[in-house]
């Protein structure tokens, strides 16, 4: 869970530092300077991080909710390593080849052979 947030942080970062397109699109002047937007970012993170305490059940269920995920998510982890794990191999961890047996249910007079051609053709 800490990666996703890690990667959203680390996008936000790159987003930032991104150039804005003048061309082509009709957009309003941006003013909002580098200054400005550390002091709102700065501001914002203050207004998260006191969240919890203005809502405790809120954040409750929402760390309830993570946890639920967070052991769905490993859940289906192992259930996908299992899966891929049975594709070659057997249950014991051996190659699944069983010897193939005759049933022997040919009678003798099925082994014979059904047609023969002329005698006149075998002899010359």
């Amino acid at each position: 869970m800490s990666f996703l947030f890690k990667a959203a942080f680390w996008l936000s970062v790159a987003i930032m530092f991104l150039p804005v397109d003048k061309g082509g699109n009709e957009q309003t002047e941006v003013t909002l300077t580098a200054g400005e937007a550390i002091q709102v970012a700065s501001s914002t993170i203050g207004d998260v991080r006191g969240f919890c305490d203005r809502n405790p059940q809120t954040c409750e269920a929402g760390g309830e909710a993570l946890r639920t995920f967070g052991l769905k998510a490993q859940y289906g982890a192992k259930l996908l390593y299992n899966y891929l794990d049975g594709l070659n191999a057997g249950e014991d961890g051996q190659a699944d080849a069983t010897e193939s047996r005759s049933a022997n249910t040919l009678n003798p007079e099925d082994r014979q052979p059904a047609w023969r051609g002329p005698e006149a053709d075998r002899k010359a």
